[in-house]
């Protein structure tokens, strides 16, 4: 469930977007837990509009799977996993700006099997 807040200035209002919200939420500790060391962060290649996200937390996906489609110059560029993997966090949400190397979301990295790392497992 997406909230967005308005704020009013000089008669108009500006979408404050949860990505901030959530931004301070995570330096607290409290959402989402901290990434493993080996986690990959898709970033944004260039400065474009989130058009849609279309993974969540927990999904499997495998290299090359469209994870994001970003919006600019009214084209759409899809951003792609690097490597088969499990969704660990997504920072992105539909509609919000991102700029060029923002964290778009983390992706664990998984064996052919779809198995997270078994050296990460013994610890």
């Amino acid at each position: 469930m997406s909230t967005t807040t308005f704020l009013c200035v000089s008669f108009s209002s500006f979408p404050l977007h949860n990505k901030w919200l959530l931004q301070d939420k995570k330096q607290d500790g409290k959402l989402g837990g901290e990434a493993p060391s080996d986690a990959t962060e898709v970033t944004a290649t260039f400065t474009a509009n989130v058009w849609e996200v279309l993974v969540k937390p927990g999904d499997e996906v495998q290299e090359g799977q469209n994870l994001v489609i970003l919006e600019a110059m009214k084209m759409e560029y899809p951003v792609t996993a690097p490597h088969a993997g499990k969704v660990f966090d997504v920072m992105a949400a539909a509609s919000e700006l991102a700029q060029q190397g923002d964290v778009l979301l983390t992706l664990e990295k998984t064996d052919a099997k779809g198995c997270i790392d078994a050296q990460r497992k013994e610890e």
